[in-house]
């Protein structure tokens, strides 16, 4: 009897564990369905080999059982690794002053830049008071679900909290980081840049630009909220291929 017991509290936390990493994939799938095979397949991982663990009769698939957790103690582990690891290139102040400060762009709602886009336009101005000879780039296309180019929409808030239209160049090409950082090389010209983008993005963005031999530093926006969680879900294994193609 208490053999049995303890078998149904074993899946009862593997059902649990399930849903948890099931919740994790939904908040990371559902806003990024177009990506890459890799960034919207990698949250499933989990669910699956929990799930596996949950629905078989543990006392007889203890070799099993015990290969499915050690998979998920180590995504778990290697997820906060990375999460510290990102969380600590925030930190790192600006070691020079920047000559360039690159925008990333994201998404555009109908009634102007995303809180998130905001955001970054926000840190993008406030260096740009800081450092008042630098020309500010903004850089990115008008995607599926974007209601204007997120370069001009970046432009166009810019000017509107004050910032001289002399100092702002625009790039309207690109789909990606890979595409910011390459299509603005010609306006950047070799000049010291900062990227300004969100925190969990930052890493990525570094490693993109070292493969295109842009030395540049990186500035943090904020991600705010519980709803940033899935960027961090998302950029993770993003920052792994990144990682990889840089190497």
């Amino acid at each position: 009897m208490e053999k049995r017991a303890t078998t149904w509290i074993q899946r009862f936390v593997g059902v649990m564990i399930a849903c948890a990493c099931f919740f994790a994939a939904w908040v990371s799938l559902i806003p990024f369905a177009y990506r890459s095979f890799i960034v919207v397949v990698w949250p499933v991982i989990p669910v699956v080999l929990v799930g596996i663990g949950a629905l078989l009769r543990w006392d007889r698939s203890k070799g099993l059982r015990r290969w499915v957790w050690r998979i998920c103690v180590l995504l778990t582990v290697a997820m906060l690794c990375l999460f510290l690891l990102i969380k600590g290139v925030a930190e790192i102040p600006l070691q020079q002053e920047p000559e360039i400060i690159l925008i990333l762009g994201c998404q555009v709602d109908p009634d102007g830049p995303s809180p998130m886009l905001q955001r970054r336009c926000d840190k993008g101005y406030e260096l740009a008071q800081q450092y008042p000879d630098a020309v500010v780039i903004t850089s990115g296309w008008k995607g599926p679900g974007d209601a204007d180019v997120e370069a001009d929409s970046m432009r166009d808030y810019l000017l509107e909290k004050g910032l001289d239209a002399s100092r702002i160049r625009t790039e309207d090409q690109s789909q990606n980081t890979y595409q910011n950082i390459r299509n603005s090389l010609p306006l950047i010209d070799g000049r010291h840049t900062v990227i300004v983008t969100d925190d969990f993005h930052l890493m990525r963005s570094r490693l993109l630009a070292y493969r295109l031999g842009l030395q540049a530093e990186v500035a943090a926006s904020s991600t705010s909220s519980w709803r940033g969680l899935r960027f961090w879900f998302r950029e993770m294994p993003s920052l792994l291929l990144a990682f990889i193609q840089t190497n």
